[in-house]
């Protein structure tokens, strides 16, 4: 192999290596941790923006499913400062039972558990579910019964959520057979 065609790919490779260091790359890799509180930090204002802008021309489906992704987005890292809000108000403006609305609706009893109580909590997903059921979302059904779950172990009412938890499974299980 000849010096120059050396350097060439060695200067490929170099370059290669420090593409895989840039901040999109670790994102795309990196799933949690510093660098994922980091990245929401500064994606999630942007975020907010955007939200803010469908509600304000009334893109309520654009709206919910931003407001999801910020849920989505701070799962782990949080603060979960005005998400609750956001929400609230896409929920109040959607028209109709869609999967949206039903996923909404879930992710606000979610952030209640830790942050409206356990009460507030019971109320959503409860209404989660019920929604759920109606319309054969199986998947918002079945994650919101694990979440009550988590809601009925915290207030000692183990009975419940031991049915909670052999349901949902079943549940999932039953609409993957009837596809």
């Amino acid at each position: 192999c000849e010096p120059a065609e050396l350097n060439s790919t060695r200067h490929r490779m170099a370059k290669h290596y420090a593409e895989l260091g840039t901040e999109e790359r670790i994102q795309h890799n990196q799933t949690g941790g510093i660098h994922s509180h980091r990245m929401a930090m500064l994606e999630v204002p942007n975020m907010q923006s955007s939200f803010d802008w469908a509600m304000q021309h009334q893109h309520m489906e654009l709206a919910g499913r931003l407001s999801l992704a910020i849920a989505e987005r701070l799962r782990r890292s949080g603060p979960y400062d005005d998400l609750t809000e956001m929400l609230r108000r896409v929920e109040v403006n959607l028209d109709a039972d869609t999967l949206l609305l039903a996923r909404i609706i879930l992710a606000r009893g979610r952030l209640a558990r830790n942050r409206e109580g356990l009460d507030t909590a019971q109320g959503l997903l409860l209404k989660a579910i019920s929604l759920a059921d109606a319309r054969g979302f199986v998947s918002v059904a079945t994650q919101a019964r694990i979440s009550l779950t988590y809601v009925t172990l915290r207030t000692n009412r183990l009975e419940d959520a031991m049915q909670l938890a052999e349901a949902a499974p079943r549940l999932s299980a039953s609409a993957q057979g009837s596809r």
